[in-house]
């Protein structure tokens, strides 16, 4: 009865920030409509779905795709604007640090976005002027947390006390009471990753600082606009990592003013995803056989593979739940699959601190790793694998930890075969198969590195799919001739390959990946590939703009101004927010920059 008496009067369901949809949170959100829709079915009811979109190439298709309806576009904008200052700050060149040379054509390492970004934090809290960072991990909010606490500390321990960061594993009261103090003004500087890019009210800030480019347009406008609202004026900092796409951008500022946000893409028919979806479905109302708009292509072979398993139980033409399980507990809307793991201060009676989802634990919470929480280091005595929880220590340290990763592909199945380039380019599933055989220590405020200690965790294995190529025999005899190697190459490629993809196809530079491989193939092939189990689209749009994405990837080396490859081209160094990067040991190679272009050359 109470449930009818909602669904009665239900009439309306708004989705604000729909863009912020996509990937796997979109293809769970898709799926959870789907439910809803089918329970207000079951009690009369036919809400009209209001969707909202600040920056999206793609609203209404992408709308329609969440939502499961027909949607109408109302795109005529009337919000009012203030000014906002854009400043474009490339952090020197090292080598040229003391002259004061910037110009984005020196090439070669730089100094660190991250600390810049501390500095500028600093000032602008001094000056009274409430300001956010976004960074890429968790990680990087606590060290400009640390970083900017430590550098206020001397001037006043109360406008250091008015620094905090902000990010997913914190307990929600924690992050509850961030986002008041937020709103009153008791914090004048917040670190955060994406997780305040939008949909949480924080007030109205003064400005803003990206530390590196966030990887879509539509984000970093969304970021952006944390930094004033209505008619106040705004500040933001959008500072150069050391990577392609970032120091490109910082040269060539028309094509990112100029440049429309990115489509979204999700995948509702994700097998990965539905299968947690028909479970509660099941949970909540009997399936019917004739449910084609919940279950979609896959659905009827998950449920049969359900009924193998007594969770569900197939009644005539219906199927009904028959556990005493309560599915959606074990539906994590972020992620597809796999375990939480929970953080334990050991010294305070093992209360919990923080939780993270398995893949990451095993990169940043794995034995003598270095956890950062709330600008404070905590010692992992031991990673428990069995109970899902890693042991810590408070202790004042000097240094992080980084975790080293390899990883190997597979071919499972092909499923389309092109040429390119006179090269073979292909697509289909494979198997990424990803090992950490060690870590190393990184001292704070510098790149020193500390020394390595060897890791025994069990590899991780992730089924998906990619696109790969091949270049022509002819083109590796022509690097073989000029004494280059074609694997060199091949690497450099892939490693701006990740930095450009997310202009075309509107993902995260860590939602995708790639790894170059000569046994698949018995011959050097580049792979890029999802790095979401069954995949979410990302490599299947990359092959349709293939030369699209080569030739900007050519615009990037050839415009770099160093002569041999540097973090800033092929070298794609590992900042801060790829300190989990599944190919870290690869990309922070610098490989051979002139075979790039030689194969570029070739095959364009």
């Amino acid at each position: 009865a109470r449930w009818n008496r909602f669904f009665t009067h239900l009439r309306y369901i708004v989705i604000d920030e729909v863009h912020a949809y996509r990937g796997v949170f979109g293809s769970h959100l898709a799926n959870v409509l789907r439910r809803l829709m089918r329970v207000c079915r079951h009690y009369g009811a036919s809400p009209q779905f209001i969707c909202s979109s600040a920056t999206i190439a793609n609203p209404r298709e992408h709308a329609q795709s969440i939502t499961g309806r027909e949607m109408t576009l109302v795109n005529n904008d009337g919000a009012p604007r203030g000014s906002k200052q854009f400043v474009m700050w490339n952090p020197p060149p090292l080598t040229t640090a003391a002259s004061g040379v910037t110009n984005w054509r020196v090439g070669g390492d730089r100094k660190s976005a991250r600390w810049e970004a501390v500095q500028l934090m600093s000032k602008l809290v001094q000056e009274g002027v409430q300001t956010i960072a976004f960074v890429r991990t968790r990680l990087a909010s606590e060290l400009i947390f640390k970083d900017v606490r430590d550098q206020l500390r001397p001037v006043s321990r109360r406008l250091a006390e008015s620094v905090h960061a902000y990010r997913g594993g914190y307990l929600p009261e924690e992050r509850r009471e961030i986002e008041r103090k937020l709103a009153t003004g008791e914090i004048m500087g917040v670190a955060s990753t994406n997780a305040l890019e939008l949909g949480i009210d924080i007030g109205s800030l003064d400005a803003c600082i990206l530390v590196g480019y966030p990887g879509t347009i539509a984000s970093l406008w969304q970021q952006s606009g944390r930094a004033g609202r209505g008619d106040e004026e705004s500040l933001v900092f959008l500072v150069g990592q050391n990577a392609p796409m970032d120091q490109y951008l910082m040269s060539h500022t028309d094509y990112l003013f100029g440049q429309d946000p990115e489509q979204a893409i999700i995948d509702p028919d994700n097998p990965h995803i539905v299968v947690g979806h028909l479970k509660c479905a099941a949970n909540e109302l009997p399936i019917a056989e004739a449910d084609d708009a919940l279950l979609g292509p896959y659905g009827k072979d998950i449920l049969e593979l359900l009924e193998e398993d007594d969770v569900v139980k197939r009644i005539d033409e219906n199927w009904y739940w028959a556990s005493s399980e309560y599915p959606a507990a074990n539906v994590n809307l972020r992620n597809i699959a796999g375990p939480v793991y929970t953080i334990q201060d050991e010294a305070e009676g093992e209360r919990v601190i923080g939780t993270m989802d398995e893949i990451t634990a095993l990169s940043q919470l794995h034995d003598h790793a270095v956890y950062l929480h709330g600008a404070d280091t905590y010692f992992v005595n031991r990673l428990d694998f069995e109970q899902k929880i890693a042991f810590v220590e408070r202790r004042d340290l000097d240094y992080y930890t980084q975790s080293v990763q390899v990883s190997e592909i597979r071919v499972d199945e092909k499923e389309e075969s092109r040429r390119f380039g006179e090269g073979l380019l292909e697509y289909g599933d494979v198997t990424v198969t990803t090992s950490i055989p060690m870590f190393k220590k990184i001292r704070f405020h510098a790149r020193d590195s500390l020394g390595f200690e060897k890791l025994e965790l069990p590899p991780q294995t992730l089924e998906t799919v990619a696109l790969w190529y091949a270049p022509p025999k002819d083109a590796a005899q022509l690097l073989s001739d000029q004494r280059m190697i074609l694997g060199e190459a091949l690497i450099g490629i892939g490693n701006v390959l990740v930095e450009v993809a997310p202009f075309f196809v509107m993902c995260d530079t860590q939602d995708i990946g790639t790894v170059v491989d000569a046994r698949n193939l018995n011959q050097d092939a580049l792979f890029l590939h999802d790095r979401t189990p069954g995949g979410m689209g990302y490599a299947r749009r990359c092959l349709d703009c293939f030369e699209e994405l080569m030739q900007t990837v050519a615009t990037v080396i050839r415009e770099c101004g160093c002569e041999d490859g540097c973090p800033s081209c092929v070298g794609s160094a590992v900042p801060a927010f790829a300190m989990t990067d599944l190919d870290s040991a690869v990309r922070g190679r610098i490989p051979d920059k002139r075979a790039a272009l030689a194969l570029l050359s070739a095959i364009l």
